[in-house]
């Protein structure tokens, strides 16, 4: 296997952009229509109610979790 090096220090910026952002790009995109189709789902078979707690929930859990995922 040949192994690459990059500079990241010299060259064009551009093209190091996108190779970075476009895969960041399209995991936010498999997590937003992930999260859209789990609404739909919750909205259609369980009703309003869980559909607002589950809201609630997603707004509340990751600022709770946010002390035991920090670095030390």
């Amino acid at each position: 296997m040949i192994k690459k090096s990059v500079d990241y220090l010299n060259g064009k910026l551009f093209p190091m952009i996108l190779k970075f952002s476009i895969p960041a790009a399209v995991s936010l995109l498999i997590t937003a229509v992930y999260n859209i189709v789990d609404r739909m789902f919750v909205g259609n078979f369980n009703g309003t109610s869980a559909l607002a707690s589950w809201e609630n929930a997603a707004a509340i859990l990751p600022s709770a979790s946010m002390p035991w995922c920090q670095a030390s």
